[in-house]
């Protein structure tokens, strides 16, 4: 039997892949370019900014589903996230047991 050749050697490019000089310059030119000049883009100005976890600790709670749930829903219709609803009841325990700090 004879040994066929390996597809490698048989799949030929169907033009040059090497850019020529001034292709390349043009891409590098376009894409300093492209990342020198000022975004076009708007930020929307009313949009929260999302917490930093940087240098931040994290407290847990185990809870059963049902519980977890409803605390959910009960921060939705308070209109608030999640997080920010517990840190607001955490803050308002601090407060009542004469904590001289709030968590933020």
């Amino acid at each position: 039997m004879a040994k066929r050749k390996p597809l490698s050697s048989m799949a030929k490019p169907a033009r040059s892949t090497l850019a020529s000089e001034d292709e390349r310059v043009d891409v590098v030119e376009r894409a300093v370019e492209a990342h020198t000049k000022p975004s076009t883009l708007q930020q929307p100005q009313d949009i929260p900014q999302q917490r930093s976890r940087a240098g931040m600790k994290k407290v847990t709670v185990h809870m059963p589903p049902e519980a977890h749930k409803a605390l959910k829903v009960l921060a939705m219709q308070k209109d608030e996230g999640l997080e920010e609803f517990i840190l607001s009841a955490l803050n308002t325990r601090l407060e009542g047991e004469g904590a001289d700090f709030r968590v933020d």
